[in-house]
C-alpha cells in the first residue's frame, strides 16, 4: 500500500487489520492497556522502504501528535519489550505525525501467520479465542466474527463482493466449503510497496 493511503484521524482497513494485528493481544493485559494509548491508523505485515529483514512481524503506523504524553510513554515501555524490534517516522521527521511501530508477531501463533497468507481465515482462531481478541462493538471486528464464524450474512456480502469483482454469480450453497473474503494481497498489506 502506498503510504498515502493512510490518514491522519482515519484507520486503514486492510486484512492484517483485521485478521492479524488482533492476536498481538495475546502479548497480554498491559499491552493492550498501553496500545489502546496510541492513535493507530493502519497496520501491515511490511514495508518496502525499512531496509531489513523482519519475517513474521507487524508493522504498525501510529499518530505520534494524537495525545503526546501518553504516546511517548508508551513507545518509551515499548522499546523495552522482548517482542519490540524498531520504530521510525514514516513522513517529515519535524513535521510530520506518522510513526512506525514494528513489532515481532508472537512466536506461538505463527501457524496463525501461514493459515493468514493460505486466506484460510476461518481456520485461524477458535471461538474461545474470537471472543478474546474481537470486540463484538466493533463494526469492522463484528463483520470479520461473522466471516470467521462462516455467518449467512458473511456469505451474503461475499456473494456481492464476488459478483462486484469478477461478474459472477454465487449461491450460499457455493460457499459450503469456502472462505468468505479473499485472501490477502502483497500491494495491500506492505507499506511503500508498488
Amino acid at each position: 500500500m502506498l503510504i498515502n493511503a493512510i490518514e491522519i484521524n482515519k484507520v486503514y482497513i486492510n486484512k492484517t487489520w483485521k485478521y492479524l494485528f488482533p492476536i498481538t493481544k495475546s502479548y497480554g493485559e498491559l499491552y493492550k492497556l498501553r496500545m489502546e494509548n496510541l492513535w493507530k491508523l493502519g497496520a501491515g505485515i511490511g514495508d518496502s522502504f525499512y531496509p531489513k529483514d523482519h519475517p513474521e512481524a507487524i508493522f504498525i503506523v501510529v499518530d505520534r501528535i494524537y495525545f503526546p504524553n501518553k504516546y511517548q510513554n508508551t513507545i518509551t515501555w515499548l522499546r523495552q519489550q522482548k517482542f519490540y524490534i524498531d520504530d521510525y517516522p514514516m513522513d517529515n521527521i519535524l513535521t510530520g505525525r506518522m510513526q512506525m511501530i514494528v513489532i515481532k508477531f508472537p512466536q506461538k501463533m505463527l501457524y496463525k501467520y501461514k493459515l493468514f497468507f493460505e486466506g484460510r481465515y476461518s481456520e485461524m482462531f477458535t471461538s474461545k479465542e474470537i471472543d478474546f481478541y474481537f470486540r463484538k462493538d466493533d463494526e469492522t471486528r463484528k463483520e470479520v466474527i461473522d466471516i470467521l464464524e462462516r455467518k449467512l450474512v458473511a456469505k451474503q456480502i461475499f456473494i456481492e463482493k464476488v459478483k462486484n469483482s469478477f461478474n459472477t454469480l454465487l449461491t450460499v450453497s457455493d460457499l459450503a466449503t469456502a472462505e468468505l473474503d479473499f485472501p490477502p494481497m502483497l500491494k495491500y498489506e506492505t507499506f511503500n510497496l508498488n
